[in-house]
């Protein structure tokens, strides 16, 4: 697919108003379609015509459907990934398993156990992320604090450690992957390069792994929960939970504590993006907006963060021009698949984001995997 820039919306996303044309909007240019990633929003917003020019607004609606529905045979979903392939990877974080949507798993019970995929264990698996490659499958170990690699390409997929000390206490320490120590750490993301970057929870900091394996600290004072921004350990969060990269090199980072999104530079320099730290779940101009333990983050190639809002039992979007919008639920927990705004969920987690711009939620309390989804009309 070839690298175009998307043109401007000629107007703002309203879905207050949801419609069965909600996101029929009009482009002043040709259809655009970013490389590696269609975002829900660019269909919505795209002409009708794809390459040919065509500008005509498509016609359609937002719907949420049930992708996978595990019942109460796998329950407490924390993440959910998708592949190049289609495959969605998922968390159990109190089965003790990452299992992909083909049946494939890895988990033998709980414990701390690396090597090929018949013997290892986990503790609390939290969140998952995939490299450029997608032949390896990283993963926050909550219980053990630390951060773990599967193998995707390799025979039998084995299980390895990637950085920090395997430790149900916890701890803080920078330096070699080997000796470096993580507290209860949650969101995981690599970026192109190969770094990956940590929400180590219970030190209330942003970590970074280099490729060589060195483990430093981006943002945050570790052990101080509070709420400040600035540059690296000047600034403060409470209870860094998701945590999602651009392909600028910017890290966006949920507070579940502090109810807030927070944006970080390549450089370290810490700015809030979104929230006033009081619960709630006003849209509008992002730093009017509220949230309500948001746990789960991503980010498209244009620039739209998409954020569950845990606590409200809603699906938020943040776009480049600073607006945060409700896009699927309705506050109350459910598990109703339908028009997006009347749909509804239990406690959304992990958001990932397909090829095709299709998003996905691992719904906690319903043991689901949500699609979220613009559907033309026929």
């Amino acid at each position: 697919m070839n690298k175009k820039n998307l043109s401007d919306l000629s107007k703002e996303i309203d879905l207050q108003s949801h419609t069965a044309q909600a996101l029929d909007f009009s482009m002043t240019r040709r259809r655009a379609l970013a490389a590696g990633s269609i975002s829900l929003l660019n269909l919505a917003s795209c002409g009708g015509g794809g390459d040919n020019g065509d500008t005509t607004p498509l016609q359609g609606s937002v719907q949420v459907s049930t992708d996978l529905n595990f019942g109460t045979t796998f329950n407490y979903l924390i993440d959910v990934v998708v592949d190049s392939n289609n495959y969605k990877y998922i968390s159990w974080m109190y089965r003790n398993i990452i299992r992909r949507s083909d049946g494939w798993y890895i988990g033998n019970g709980f414990g701390y156990v690396n090597g090929s995929k018949s013997i290892a264990k986990v503790g609390q698996p939290a969140f998952l992320a995939l490299d450029a490659s997608g032949e390896n499958l990283y993963f926050s170990d909550y219980y053990y604090c630390n951060i773990r690699r599967i193998s995707l390409a390799e025979e039998n997929t084995p299980v390895s450690a990637h950085a920090g000390v395997p430790n149900a206490a916890g701890g803080f320490l920078n330096g070699p992957s080997t000796t470096a120590k993580f507290n209860k750490p949650l969101g995981v993301v690599i970026d192109a390069g190969g770094t990956v970057y940590v929400a180590d929870s219970g030190n209330h900091a942003i970590r970074a792994i280099s490729p060589s394996g060195v483990v430093t600290t981006l943002a945050g004072l570790p052990g101080t929960a509070g709420f400040a921004d600035g540059a690296g350990t000047s600034a403060l969060f409470n209870g860094p939970h998701a945590i999602a990269v651009d392909a600028n090199g910017y890290v966006y980072v949920t507070e579940s504590i502090g109810h807030r999104i927070r944006k970080i530079s390549p450089t370290g320099i810490v700015t809030t993006l979104a929230g006033t730290g009081t619960v709630g779940s006003a849209d509008g101009n992002a730093l009017e907006a509220t949230f309500n333990a948001p746990r789960g983050i991503a980010v498209d190639l244009n620039g739209y963060v998409y954020i569950s809002d845990t606590g409200n039992n809603i699906i938020r979007v943040l776009s480049p021009s600073g607006i945060v919008t409700t896009i699927a639920g309705k506050k109350t927990a459910g598990a109703a698949d339908g028009d997006a705004l009347s749909a509804s969920f239990n406690a959304p987690r992990g958001i990932s984001l397909d090829n095709s711009g299709n998003i996905y939620v691992a719904d906690y309390n319903n043991n689901r995997i949500r699609k979220i989804s613009f559907v033309k009309s026929s």
